[in-house]
């Protein structure tokens, strides 16, 4: 064998998987519905995150948390840095679970 892909699946055309057949649940129309993620995925407009953005976030998160916790340890307070802790913690969980949250409701659509 040359390494010639064999199903030609691949950007690469190096693979040799083979092309899985679409998946359907009972009850579910052939011609609308696949429980395949490979369909879904594509058929869905996806709203990719700017990295930029995600960078500066991050970044910006790391100057809180670090500028938080030096006030709560300069002036000595284990209360405050454990209550800064727990109300940062639960901000970003927060925006977390929204965003997931609203991921999720987009994928429905």
């Amino acid at each position: 064998m040359s390494g010639v892909a064999l199903a030609g699946t691949s950007l690469e055309n190096n693979n040799v998987f083979t092309v899985q057949p679409t998946v359907y649940f009972e009850g579910m129309d052939p011609t609308t519905e696949s429980a395949s993620v490979y369909t879904d995925v594509d058929s869905v407009k996806q709203q990719g995150l700017n990295p930029a953005t995600v960078t500066v976030g991050i970044v910006a998160l790391g100057i809180v948390a670090v500028a938080g916790s030096a006030t709560a340890i300069y002036y000595e307070s284990v209360i405050g840095l454990a209550a800064f802790w727990v109300v940062l913690g639960g901000l970003v969980g927060f925006a977390g679970f929204n965003y997931v949250n609203s991921k999720n409701i987009s994928d429905r659509l």
